[in-house]
């Protein structure tokens, strides 16, 4: 239900977009592009990415917090930042959240699998704002 209240929106503005269908495509072949090479990264790395959640997670708080600024302000630059910052945080992630998976570190698969579709999700919405942006005539 969450899931379809903060996707909807977007979704909304960017298929009633000349040529949105194109541009949702091309967001989805992204993520599952970046998904499939950031899996693989993860799993023929020798680095522990395990190291890096705190970091991780205070870079979300970040993103989270700059998003909240952004309503208030509306800077499409300033999207455009926290956008491209998100995309690359959570092409992160889901190198760190396989590699995790991988090693045992999460209680239940079900726990596992909320991580990477979260991963999946947040990185499309990312890359969905980022050619949405930058498709738009405004």
């Amino acid at each position: 239900f969450t899931t379809g209240l903060t996707l909807t929106p977007i979704l909304s503005r960017i298929l009633g977009m000349p040529g949105g269908a194109a541009i949702v495509a091309q967001a989805f072949l992204l993520t599952t592009a970046i998904f499939g090479v950031m899996s693989v990264f993860a799993l023929r790395t020798a680095k522990d990415l395990a190291s890096m959640g705190k970091m991780l997670f205070i870079a979300l708080i970040v993103v989270v917090v700059g998003s909240l600024i952004n309503l208030f302000l509306g800077s499409p630059i300033l999207q455009v930042v926290l956008a491209g910052a998100g995309a690359i945080l959570f092409s992160i992630f889901i190198a760190y959240d396989t590699q995790n998976i991988v090693r045992g570190l999460y209680d239940s698969p079900v726990m596992a699998a909320v991580s990477l579709y979260l991963d999946f999700l947040n990185l499309f919405i990312s890359l969905l704002q980022i050619l949405g942006i930058f498709n738009s005539k405004e």
